[in-house]
């Protein structure tokens, strides 16, 4: 999502930086990994992150994005996703036998503390819904680009909403507790009623089957950017 945003950003004059980890989420306290090594070297990351932005001055808006039913359920989505399902990321608390570990709770609470933590510190926060997982891979479909695509080329808005439904319910509740906190649901750019698409004018929009393509992220930056403006202007 990054390269279309600041792309965007920079003709206007705004910078924006990226502070990311791979398969560790910055939230607060949310370290995680498939063994304790793992959730070490997440912990380290995570802090570095926070250590960053406590130096920065000046901040006007956090923007907030990470896969969310993966890390809640610790179930991947489709056949692509079934090792991970086997060996999932899981939270420091559950190396620590923490009893009736509970992932989905957990991933609650730690969101809740991010949240609670950047409305202490008076940050604007626009905090990104996760675009639909595909559960495959769209290059198998490319071929059929000019064509009619099969049902195993699309993503049913149903079986959308049954893999994250809850989760946004819930964060959207999250939301409601905190006056800097703004959601931006990826799912109203990609998808209709329907379906949520994986081509958009010829184009693909993902480049596996959870993270954007180029062409996806400007799409999501443009309809991102209209907002930024509006927050900006208040």
């Amino acid at each position: 999502m990054y390269e279309g945003l600041h792309k965007i950003l920079k003709k206007e004059g705004i910078d924006a930086i990226v502070l990311a980890n791979s398969a560790c989420p910055p939230y607060i306290n949310g370290f995680m990994g498939r063994n304790l090594g793992e959730v070490k070297k997440c912990e380290n990351k995570i802090k570095e992150i926070y250590k960053v932005l406590r130096s920065l001055t000046n901040i006007k808006l956090i923007i907030f994005t990470s896969r969310l039913a993966i890390y809640a359920t610790e179930k991947g989505f489709g056949d692509i996703e079934k090792n991970y399902t086997k060996r999932p990321h899981k939270f420091k608390e559950f190396y620590e036998h923490q009893v009736n570990y509970d992932s989905y709770k957990l991933f609650l609470i730690k969101i809740d503390k991010t949240f609670e933590f950047f409305s202490k510190q008076n940050i604007p926060v626009l905090f990104v819904l996760d675009n639909p997982e595909l559960g495959f891979s769209p290059k198998k479909c490319l071929k059929r680009l000019f064509l009619p695509l099969p049902d195993s080329c699309k993503l049913r808005y149903k079986a959308y909403l049954q893999r994250q439904g809850e989760i946004k319910k819930d964060i959207t509740y999250l939301t409601s507790k905190y006056k800097n906190i703004l959601l931006f649901d990826l799912a109203n750019v990609l998808c209709d009623s329907k379906i949520c698409y994986v081509f958009k004018n010829n184009q693909t929009l993902y480049t596996d089957d959870d993270h954007l393509s180029k062409h996806g992220s400007y799409v999501v930056a443009s309809e991102m950017f209209n907002l930024i403006m509006k927050l900006k202007r208040k």
